[in-house]
């Protein structure tokens, strides 16, 4: 067991057995390392039994302006088969169309342009209100049919115009979705520019719905729908987001 605490002067104090020691950040490489002080349990699981605090590959440690700042480097298949935005029980499909858009908006992020926090150390956040839900290593293995759809939809992403995109999506429509313009008007955005692929679309399977949401681009609740009645993930990305390309 190793533990780290917080001290006055930016760094961090690491303790290994009996030995002390004080760094600017630490980390750590291993097939799974557990997080014990963190709880991070699921608020549906009310028998206890998971708590999502254990990470493959890489946890760096280090002292984020007075707390404790913890990223996981790993690579980009492994962080989607962590993610927690659908469940294991849906459709292959549904599945699939999730982990495609996943990937693409991860990916998008990635980039120099687009960077989303202002920092090289790390590129995206667990909080799925300003990133998307990172879960870790207990997601995957509590869910092996979304890291089967990750294996086979392996390094897709979204393209328009020869372009990654960053691909929106969301739980659920009332019925159409949304406009990027449209949304960006409702929330009183500056510059709702008119987004070619992000345009609004019926979508059946949230009508005499509430949405939930943003409401733009792909819906999940019409990707179950169009997956039950038999349609491919790349025809349900293409339904929603118009005139994309899907290909590694």
């Amino acid at each position: 067991k190793i533990s780290i605490h917080l001290i006055n002067n930016g760094k961090i104090a690491v303790k290994i057995g009996s030995e002390n020691f004080e760094v600017t950040n630490f980390l750590l490489a291993s097939s799974a390392i557990e997080i014990n002080s963190w709880s991070r349990k699921p608020d549906w699981d009310k028998q206890n039994r998971y708590n999502d605090n254990i990470f493959r590959d890489t946890i760096e440690i280090f002292n984020q302006q007075g707390k404790l700042a913890v990223i996981n480097h790993l690579p980009m298949e492994y962080y989607l088969k962590g993610l927690g935005e659908v469940s294991n029980g849906d459709l292959p499909e549904k599945i699939k169309t999730i982990a495609v858009a996943a990937r693409g908006y991860a990916t998008f992020y990635m980039q120099k342009e687009n960077r989303k926090y202002h920092t090289d150390r790390y590129d995206g956040s667990d909080d799925p209100n300003s990133f998307q839900r990172y879960l870790g290593l207990g997601y995957e293995l509590r869910s092996p049919n979304v890291a089967k759809m990750v294996d086979e939809t392996a390094g897709e992403v979204i393209f328009y115009d020869g372009k990654i995109i960053k691909p929106w999506y969301f739980s659920r429509s009332a019925g159409r979705t949304l406009s990027y313009s449209e949304y960006c008007q409702k929330n009183n955005g500056k510059n709702c520019e008119n987004i070619a692929y992000l345009q609004s679309v019926d979508d059946p399977a949230g009508a005499n719905q509430t949405q939930s949401g943003h409401g733009v681009g792909i819906s999940g609740i019409g990707a179950t729908r169009f997956a039950e009645q038999g349609w491919d993930y790349k025809k349900i990305i293409q339904y929603y987001l118009a005139g994309v390309t899907i290909h590694k």
